[in-house]
């Protein structure tokens, strides 16, 4: 007698069926946990990419603008123009793009603790001394908090 079994209960007593739903589902909560990160980064790279081609529209237009000047005065109020116009796009990009690089969860954090954590790795050994020298520094800085009185007195 031959066994039938339909696709659907063959596939429910797999062994291997819950290993695959376990790895799948896992799969699966990484894409969401990511979901925030890639959000962040896309509207940061997308401000970039926006203020790029606001600068590259302000540079094709600028010789326009330069053909139209008809002064030395002219000239220099162009140029002053666009490098405002230029100034102003920056700081508008940058703020928006810090403002979506806010969003991405655990680059704040990572920042400050690298910049809380920050020391020197450069260490240079202390001087020694031989036996018989004598720090002369403490005497230095005896005769420097003299007053010139005093040191005509000591004289």
């Amino acid at each position: 007698m031959v066994a039938h079994a339909s696709p659907s209960s063959a596939n429910e007593k797999s062994p291997t069926l819950s290993g695959f739903q376990m790895y799948f589902d896992g799969l699966d909560n990484v894409g969401r946990s990511y979901d925030s990160f890639v959000k962040g980064m896309a509207r940061a790279q997308l401000e970039m990419m926006g203020f790029f081609n606001r600068r590259a529209q302000a540079t094709m237009h600028f010789p326009t603008r330069l053909a139209n000047c008809r002064s030395a005065q002219d000239v220099a109020g162009a140029q002053l123009q666009y490098w405002r116009s230029a100034m102003d796009d920056y700081v508008e990009s940058a703020t928006r793009a810090g403002r979506a690089f806010g969003t991405v969860p655990g680059i704040v954090p990572a920042m400050a603790e690298a910049a809380r954590t920050a020391r020197d790795y450069i260490t240079f050994p202390e001087p020694e001394l031989e036996a018989g020298a004598e720090v002369a520094a403490p005497a230095a800085a005896a005769k420097v908090s003299e007053t010139p009185r005093q040191q005509r007195k000591a004289a």
